[in-house]
Formats: C-alpha cells, structure tokens, sequence
C-alpha cells in the first residue's frame, strides 16, 4: 500500500519519466503556443480588417456593373450584395484596405501551418503513448494468468464483503468470485482488461492522491474497507476501488 501511495503522489511511473517522452511532451506544448499566439494575431488582424471595412464606403450596383461588364437584374443584385458583403469584396478598397486583406491571408496561413506542426507533434506523443499502452499489455499477459484463491480468511485493511447489493448478490448465486491480488495487480488489471485503452500511468492519474493517503493511513489503524471489484463480462465493464 505504500508502494501505491508513493506512486499516486509521483503521478505516475515509467514512461513519463522518460527522456523521450518529455521531449516529446515539451516540443507539442511550445508548438500549441505558438499555434495560439498565431491564432490571436490573425484574429487581431481579422477585427482590424473588419473595422476598416465598415469604415469604407460600399460599391454601387454601377460599379459592380462596370467590374463585370454587364448588367445585373435588381432582384440578382439584393442577394449578390449581400454575398459581396459578406465576402468582404463590397467595399472600395484602399492601401490600408489592401493591406490588412494581404495580412490576414498571411496570418491566416501562418495560424494553420502552426496548427499542423502541432498536430504532427501530438500524434508522435500518441503513438508514443500507444507503443507503451502495448507493451505494458504485452508485459501484463505474461505476467498474470489465473486468478490467485484467498490464501487466508482476514485481510488487513478489506472486509471480506461488499456494501454494494448487486455484487452481493453475484456472489450469493455463484457468478462472481472473491480472488486474492496486490495491489498493483488491482491497478493493472483494471487498465487492462476494465478500461483496455488505458495505461498504467492514466489509471493511477485518475486517482486523488489525497484520498489514497487517507485510506492507507486509515487501513495502519485498523479501519477495514469493503472489498474493490471489477466486472468483466463483454456487456459491462467497470471497477469499484482503484483509491
């Protein structure tokens, strides 16, 4: 148990300690902030572009006209206009104008090639994270085959019982089993046979250190905790007890 308190309050093991991986990891979050840092200058530009077209004066049908070099109906021009407006093509430009269109395609560009170098970045991380998730299932397969049976009839710490009526009941009609396990093997077996996509540093992740603390100091003086459970029929997966 306090092998199991030491590890929820370091957060995890194994591969985030590696070098790899916390390059890995510092190389996607410097790439996020530059993609943000992108997106709020493109958005600066864009509310900038947006104010000075509203200060500029719009085209008239004639000169629309005249751009095209045809005649457009009255009915064509109401939703034409609004399209033309809406595309930001209806205002007479300017050099300012011009500019700020310029910059926000470019800031645009910019904002979308940070983005993909980010996306590239945090995929290496899942890939990364996926190699680990199977070869700590690869590991956990050999490590683990048959349930081990209750070697004794009093456990420190667990009441050889459970408050919940539904497992109760499981047992009661012989459909589930009171099997013996440290509790590491708890914690790996829920990662992989409960939650299947998971690792070993996520499951403990999902955990409050804070609770785990608490329970093993109160397992030292004497408090016995009703029994975890796992349920690991193919309809329903789940687990009660990973503090």
């Amino acid at each position: 148990m306090d092998d199991l308190v030491r590890m929820v309050s370091e957060g995890g093991t194994s591969y985030e300690d590696d070098k790899l991986y916390k390059n890995l990891m510092a190389e996607m979050r410097r790439l996020r902030e530059e993609a943000d840092e992108a997106d709020e200058e493109h958005k600066r530009i864009r509310d900038e572009l947006e104010e000075e077209r509203n200060k500029s004066p719009e085209k008239t049908k004639e000169e629309i006209e005249e751009e095209l070099g045809e005649k457009i109906d009255d009915d064509v021009w109401r939703d034409m206009r609004r399209e033309l407006r809406m595309l930001g093509l209806l205002n007479r430009s300017n050099s300012r104008l011009k500019e700020l269109e310029d910059n926000d395609m470019k800031t645009f560009r910019e904002y979308n090639r940070r983005l993909a170098a980010y996306r590239i970045a945090e995929e290496a991380v899942e890939k990364y994270i996926s190699g680990q998730r199977g070869r700590q299932a690869s590991e956990f397969r050999n490590k683990y085959n048959a349930y081990q049976n209750l070697s004794q009839d009093t456990y420190k710490g667990f009441q050889l019982k459970t408050d919940n009526p539904y497992f109760a009941k499981l047992l009661k009609d012989g459909k589930a089993t009171i099997v013996e396990m440290s509790p590491k093997e708890y914690l790996e077996r829920i990662t992989h046979q409960v939650f299947t996509k998971s690792t070993l540093q996520t499951t403990v992740r999902g955990t409050l250190a804070k609770n785990v603390a608490k329970y093993a100091n109160m397992m030292r003086h004497g408090t016995k905790f009703y029994m975890p459970s796992m349920t690991l029929n193919e309809r329903e997966r789940g687990q009660e007890g990973r503090h």
